[in-house]
């Protein structure tokens, strides 16, 4: 639609609502119960909506703090290199990849090669304090004949300079920027949450079979001795 088209609509809006809205007051003088009983179902209606948006956007809001205190608890800004490469090898293999690091300098540009559903991946790690250039991207595309990789991709802790996102698109090189790593780490996080709690559930219902089979024991004891005593009562 052109914007003609959209200016004659707010036109013929505003005219309505100039004529409509006195034609409504006239009326509401004469039905003033059924007036009121509409604008406050209207008021009614704007106060649910407005809170119904707030708590929305609030809840936006705290899903990216939470994101972000991933990253903070992570500690990803401060570590080292070959410490957030081995950090990203595990987070390859808690999404499903097999993972090979190729440790150290003479990598050709590929810090490591992560292979999934019969694709092979090769992987730039940069962990930065500014926007990654478009060199890792050569990089990681550079090395993927190296390692018979079909497929590239460069992971940072920051962001990409929209030439680095520019060389990515034609090159086809997946990029994993700031806010993406946030939500891998914070899904990892709360995987390894509940396996912890996994883990505290069949202890604790290990420890209620051991002492159900403890208790079952003296009440064989008892049959068998007549006696009739607890030691734990």
């Amino acid at each position: 639609m052109s914007n003609k088209s959209y200016g004659c609509l707010d036109e013929c809006i505003g005219c309505l609502g100039c004529i409509g809205i006195p034609l409504f007051l006239l009326w509401g003088m004469a039905h003033p119960v059924s007036f009121w009983i509409i604008v406050g179902t209207v008021v009614i209606l704007w106060i649910t909506l407005w809170i119904v948006e707030k708590e929305r956007i609030r809840s936006l809001q705290l899903a990216e703090e939470e994101r972000l205190r991933s990253l903070q608890l992570a500690d990803i800004d401060y570590m080292e290199g070959f410490e957030f490469e081995e950090y990203i090898c595990n987070l390859l293999r808690f999404k499903g990849f097999e993972v090979e690091h190729t440790r150290g300098s003479g990598d050709f540009g590929v810090d490591i090669v992560a292979s999934k559903e019969g694709f092979r991946y090769a992987v730039q790690v940069k962990r930065r304090n500014s926007p990654v250039s478009r060199r890792a991207i050569s990089d990681a595309v550079g090395g993927m004949a190296k390692y018979d990789c079909n497929v590239a991709m460069v992971i940072t802790n920051n962001y990409f300079t929209e030439g680095a996102k520019e060389l990515a698109k034609a090159n086809k090189c997946i990029l994993i920027d700031r806010n993406e790593l946030a939500s891998w780490i914070y899904d990892f996080q709360m995987a390894e949450e509940k396996q912890k709690e996994k883990k505290e559930d069949e202890e604790y219902f290990k420890k209620m079979h051991e002492l159900d089979e403890e208790l079952e024991d003296y009440d064989y004891l008892d049959d068998i001795t007549g006696r009739d005593d607890k030691p734990w009562i």
